[in-house]
């Protein structure tokens, strides 16, 4: 279940186009999502001020190189961000990219605090863009690197690199 359903149209304006992309968002990912895996919407609609000024949870700014080339999907109401539990987003990742299709879907991974694992910590998931040059991708992000989707989670004690 997604408790906070609401974050999802949270900051944008009712009378911009991203409302409705999020509309689209909404039906494609979060209600399906919502009567299977206990998730939580962690953002979603961004202005171009807030994308460019991004910083983690605990304030540090994110590099460059970790936000998208370009404008976001976020930017335009394209895309969410969720979270919850390793194990529900290992599986929610796998049924989305085997039963909602996602345009873009990204799996975010970091390292377990107390030990070698990799740990599933966050999941991006996209609708086609209005932007040509946005791809469709299918990728995991492994402690802030990228890599293709090859259908396997990293080795669970794989270092750090």
């Amino acid at each position: 279940m997604i408790s906070n359903r609401s974050r999802l149209y949270e900051n944008c304006p009712p009378a911009a186009p991203g409302f409705y992309s999020l509309r689209l968002v909404d039906h494609f990912f979060i209600e399906p999502l919502h009567t299977r895996f206990d998730l939580t919407i962690t953002g979603a609609w961004r202005s171009i001020n807030t994308q460019a000024n991004l910083t983690y949870a605990d304030g540090t700014p994110v590099p460059a190189d970790q936000k998208a080339k370009g404008t976001s999907q976020h930017c335009y109401g394209e895309a969410t961000d969720v979270s919850g539990a390793d194990d529900v987003l290992r599986r929610a990742w796998l049924f989305a990219l085997k039963e909602l299709r996602p345009w873009q879907a990204i799996l975010y991974m970091t390292l377990k605090p107390e030990g070698p694992v990799w740990i599933a910590t966050s999941m991006h998931l996209s609708i086609p863009s209005v932007v040509e040059t946005v791809e469709s991708k299918r990728l995991l992000n492994i402690g802030g690197k990228y890599r293709w989707w090859r259908g396997d989670f990293p080795d669970e004690h794989l270092r750090r690199t």
